[in-house]
């Protein structure tokens, strides 16, 4: 069955409490971190199904495609969620996906995108259908606090710590509305100064709504010298798993080696409330990627990352892509690799 959102809300969180419950559970399945990737053009369902004991729970967005109308693609948030199961086996996964395709079918979707989960390993949920391709993308790195992980940071890291207390920066560990508008205006600052895609923007409304919809779940510190910030990091947090969701700096801030002082910080920070701290990937698989390089100067713990691709109507799929490289043509190039390119 489908269940939406915010009309079966009570429903939804039944769900998500039974999961949690039995340890299959991150912030990116949290209700109101979903609603904040919302937008007019969206909503967020999901596809449910149980046999006595044996429950799947799969949520993401369904979105109207612009190039085919009354079509629609979905898609998991940005991050890292996907199905959740409580059995593996066969004979009810294969039950399960046979009715997963023919309910979004009859929602005219033709095709998705899932980004699994590293740690809870969902991508081998991805079984006894012939319309999900996983495919492996990247290395992505993490921290277990159940070890000794600082014997695992480079010189990099005391080098820049010293450097920044040499310029005397301040820590700032306050969740304010004014402190992530600060964030808000240095990510932005960021992202325009690196030329980044759209798709690594966010509206202003994004912070603040991190801040009421999560509370004690997400954790902001800014680093400042004197009295202008030079730096920020965001981290989320459920009971298990805590990660770095977001980090900005300010030209300065990088002489100033902001950048290792506030991831130091955070991994400090959760280090008495979570299992482990997740830093994600590079900007991509590359060994050489210079984002991956410098996360790894704080741990060598890796595991794989793994997307699903979800193609229910190969004609119209390809009809979208035709349009889409028709309307833009340059754009071919950029986003020739992404599977839903034409969302760009």
């Amino acid at each position: 069955m489908i269940i939406n959102a915010k009309k079966d809300f009570d429903k939804w969180q039944k769900l998500i409490n039974f999961f949690k419950n039995i340890n299959l559970f991150d912030i990116y399945y949290d209700y109101n971190f979903n609603l904040l990737h919302l937008s007019e053009n969206n909503d967020l369902i999901a596809f449910y199904h149980k046999r006595g004991k044996s429950q799947f729970f799969f949520p993401f967005i369904i979105c109207k495609i612009d190039f085919l109308d009354g079509y629609y693609d979905i898609e998991t948030i940005n991050g890292y969620s996907g199905p959740l199961s409580n059995d593996y086996s066969d004979k009810f996964l294969k039950e399960c996906w046979s009715n997963f395709y023919k309910e979004i079918k009859n929602l005219n979707v033709i095709c998705g995108l899932i980004r699994f989960h590293p740690f809870l390993k969902n991508h081998l949920i991805n079984k006894e259908n012939n319309f999900i391709s996983t495919q492996n993308v990247k290395k992505t790195l993490f921290i277990n606090y159940n070890e000794d992980y600082k014997l695992n940071y480079s010189k990099n890291i005391n080098r820049n710590l010293i450097k920044s207390s040499k310029y005397k920066l301040e820590i700032i560990k306050e969740n304010n509305e004014s402190n992530f508008k600060t964030f808000y205006e240095i990510y932005n600052e960021s992202m325009n100064r690196k030329d980044a895609d759209k798709r690594f923007f966010f509206k202003k409304d994004y912070f603040t709504n991190l801040l009421k919809k999560l509370n004690d779940n997400v954790t902001l510190i800014l680093a400042k010298k004197d009295t202008i910030c030079v730096g920020g990091i965001i981290g989320i947090r459920s009971k298990n798993f805590s990660h770095v969701h977001l980090s900005a700096f300010k030209e300065v801030g990088l002489k100033y080696g902001a950048p290792y002082l506030l991831r130091y910080e955070l991994i400090e920070h959760f280090s008495n409330i979570s299992n482990l701290i997740h830093f994600g990937g590079g900007n991509t698989n590359a060994k050489d990627d210079s984002l991956f390089l410098f996360k790894k100067n704080f741990t060598n713990k890796v595991l794989d990352f793994f997307i699903g691709k979800i193609l229910i109507d190969k004609d119209k799929y390809e009809l979208v892509i035709e349009k889409w490289i028709n309307t833009y043509p340059k754009k071919k190039i950029i986003y020739n690799t992404l599977f839903m390119k034409y969302k760009y």
